[in-house]
């Protein structure tokens, strides 16, 4: 390979990963400031200038967490436990019981199913097993998103940007810098400036948007859940995830449905990365876990092409 393409692409390579994507937070504060110099800052965290004059503003943001909802209802002798799914794709929910003591449940426990698009539903009843003594219990439940019985039929995308645009890819399957977990094994990571649009690579669903975060950066405390995303959900079943987008850049919303090649948001550098790019991957619901699938690019350079590190691909 090039020395100079080499370079660039570590210095484009992303040191994160999306799995059951981040997401913002309810309430978010954003802090607005000048520096020493009168230049305007605007930042998710709190400014480490002195003296300077911080304006603060919150947003009502619902986190991806939040639109997953769980409720007991009915009398507290058969409480009845309903779930609430107000994403628009389905979700799995596997629900356990942590402890219970003289407790009937019905269906029993442990208790996997699948709540589909914006519908709620009531998982399980709760109950004494025999009503002359005390009872307790104590139950959680975990939840990922998609249907675990969907299968990947399409393999073949659009590159995720402008007809006649040109990108590198910087990373790819199994890429060493950071695609290792199953979420992002098949992930590709093309080498896109701030600002650049993102267009989508197959027709589906906007299952999830975050948008709220301003920064970036290789501290991966800091930034590992700050990373802006769009999720697509396809006929499949199966995800697509768009992510390190741009501050407030999405040009669609949760609900909406977006033709292949629609844009839909711009490139940027937010979340746990060295620099700006778009990382794009297909996800499967594999029974309360995502994993990529492998995938192939239609470019214009050729109509089917497997993803790897140095190709520089011409959007069709």
């Amino acid at each position: 390979m090039n020395p100079h393409r080499r370079q660039l692409l570590h210095r484009l390579l992303s040191l994160g990963a999306l799995g059951v994507a981040p997401s913002a937070l309810r309430g978010k504060s954003l802090y607005s400031y000048r520096d020493a110099d009168g230049q305007l800052h605007l930042s998710d965290s709190p400014p480490a200038v002195e003296d300077a004059a911080v304006t603060v503003r919150r947003l009502a943001v619902e986190r991806a967490e939040e639109r997953l909802r769980v409720y007991q209802r009915g009398p507290r002798q058969a409480p009845r436990v309903e779930v609430d799914n107000r994403h628009h794709g389905p979700v799995e929910v596997a629900f356990s019981l942590a402890e219970g003591e003289n407790l009937h449940s019905e269906p029993p426990l442990p208790l996997r199913l699948v709540v589909p698009a914006d519908s709620a539903m009531t998982a399980f009843r709760l109950a004494a097993r025999d009503a002359r003594f005390a009872w307790r219990y104590r139950y959680r439940y975990r939840w990922t998103p998609g249907d675990p019985a969907a299968r990947h039929d399409h393999p073949s995308y659009a590159l995720p940007y402008a007809s006649g645009h040109r990108y590198i890819i910087a990373q790819a399957f199994g890429g060493p810098w950071s695609h290792h977990d199953a979420a992002n094994r098949y992930a590709v990571d093309f080498g896109m400036p701030e600002g650049a649009p993102v267009h989508a690579a197959r027709a589906g669903v906007v299952m999830d948007v975050a948008e709220d975060f301003f920064s970036g950066g290789s501290d991966r405390q800091r930034y590992l859940h700050r990373a802006n995303y769009l999720r697509l959900l396809h006929a499949d079943g199966s995800m697509a995830v768009y992510a390190h987008l741009r501050w407030e850049s999405a040009l669609v919303r949760a609900g909406d449905r977006v033709a292949r090649g629609q844009r839909i948001a711009q490139s940027g550098n937010t979340g746990f990365t060295t620099g700006p790019h778009l990382h794009f991957a297909v996800q499967l619901n594999r029974g309360l876990r995502l994993d990529s699938v492998p995938f192939e690019f239609s470019a214009r350079e050729h109509p089917r092409i497997a993803p790897r590190p140095g190709l520089l691909l011409t959007a069709t």
